[in-house]
């Protein structure tokens, strides 16, 4: 604190400073003076305290008119001269900006022949529902747009069909696959069939390249449609196939599907396997219906030491490792149903959830719920039954295979 004393420039008190450059004996005497000395006079000519330190008007009126420069402009329907500050400004008063609009002309509407007032000579219809409608009805082979009634839609051909069911509600386009079922079927697919192509090859929609499938079809084709990169045994019209692609016919022996260990790691895991209380004889179920088999040396076993038993059973089919893009596909759909005449190769990213209709039979036939084991299907839909259909009424009848 300074030992000197010094007057208030404000009311003119003495003070002894607690700061140099101090000016004022307090702050209300220091917010005073700041008040004083921002009392301006605006532009209109009224009188007012600023409350920033660069405001110059008033008000923002006061600004927004003061602030640009005046400029002369003419009228643009009466001709006369006037000042503004506003550059998009064309009329001296409103009189005169409502004198110079366009009149309204009453014309008649194209879809309903209705009379109606309008300012835009562009206008052709009443209101937007009579625009709709005429849109609608310059719809198909009317449209500019008309391409034959057949188009392509990701890679799939869609066909101009009204009122099938399938077809979409805007336009009524039905997919070119779906019609050529039903027409091989005689009747429409119900809403859990679908048409899957097998080479893959959307827009090819041949009778023979189509496969009825009672869920989602599965994208991509099978490995048997596909054999090996380059090969070219599924052109030929002899049907013969590379050693690839015929490896699905080898026998298969599934006695010895599971290999002993042989590395360090696998055999102290094989001794502790023997010791656990948990221990099933290296086989268990998973929470979604696959058969896990006890194998740690597999290249798929890696978090776990079990590999699924389709995956086994599909690479001693083959003879060789199963590739990241090849999935194992269960034909009659249940899952622990490992057999080798039921399993299936795919060359896609998700083997195909659930059963072709031809393996599907007929919903609520006893064969579906059957077991397995006792081989028991029905004459009517199924193709692999006993060919001694002789009685009538046999619909829904069980016959054990080969009786």
């Amino acid at each position: 604190m300074t030992s000197d004393l010094r007057h208030c420039l404000r009311c003119d008190r003495g003070y002894s400073p607690t700061w140099r450059p101090q000016r004022y004996c307090s702050r209300n005497c220091a917010a005073d003076a700041r008040r004083v000395e921002r009392v301006r006079q605006c532009a209109c000519g009224r009188t007012f305290t600023a409350r920033r330190a660069h405001q110059r008007h008033c008000s923002r009126a006061c600004a927004s008119r003061w602030s640009r420069p005046l400029q002369i402009h003419s009228c643009a329907n009466c001709g006369a001269q006037f000042e503004t500050r506003t550059a998009i400004r064309r009329f001296c008063s409103r009189r005169c900006g409502l004198k110079s609009r366009p009149a309204r002309r009453t014309r008649n509407c194209d879809q309903c022949e209705k009379p109606y007032a309008s300012v835009d000579s562009r206008q052709r219809f009443c209101s937007p529902a009579c625009g709709y409608l005429a849109q609608r009805a310059r719809s198909g082979p009317l449209s500019p747009n008309w391409r034959g009634g057949r188009i392509r839609h990701d890679g799939y051909i869609r066909v101009r069909v009204r009122g099938h069911p399938r077809s979409s509600k805007d336009v009524g386009y039905v997919f070119e696959h779906i019609l050529v079922m039903e027409s091989v079927l005689g009747r429409n697919l119900t809403p859990t069939e679908h048409v899957h192509h097998k080479n893959g090859k959307r827009d090819d929609n041949r009778p023979e390249n189509l496969e009825l499938w009672r869920v989602k079809d599965p994208p991509g084709i099978r490995a048997a449609d596909y054999h090996c990169a380059g090969c070219r045994c599924s052109s030929t019209s002899t049907g013969s196939r590379c050693a690839v692609g015929a490896a699905s016919e080898e026998t298969f022996d599934s006695s010895d599907i599971r290999s002993g260990p042989t590395s360090t790691v696998a055999l102290a895991l094989s001794r502790t396997a023997g010791r656990d209380r948990r221990w099933k004889g290296g086989r268990s179920t998973h929470a979604s219906g696959y058969i896990l088999i006890w194998a740690p040396d597999h290249p798929r076993a890696r978090s776990t030491p079990y590999v699924f038993e389709h995956i086994l059973v599909m690479e001693k089919l083959l003879g060789r490792l199963l590739e990241p893009h090849e999935r194992v596909h269960h034909r009659n759909g249940r899952r622990d149903d490992n057999r080798p005449e039921n399993l299936e190769l795919w060359r896609l990213r998700h083997d195909p959830k659930g059963i072709r209709a031809s393996d599907y039979h007929c919903s609520g036939c006893a064969c579906a719920d059957s077991d397995v084991g006792n081989e028991l299907v029905c004459d009517t839909h199924s193709a692999r039954a006993s060919s001694d259909a002789g009685a009538e009424g046999s619909e829904g009848r069980l016959t054990r295979r080969g009786a």
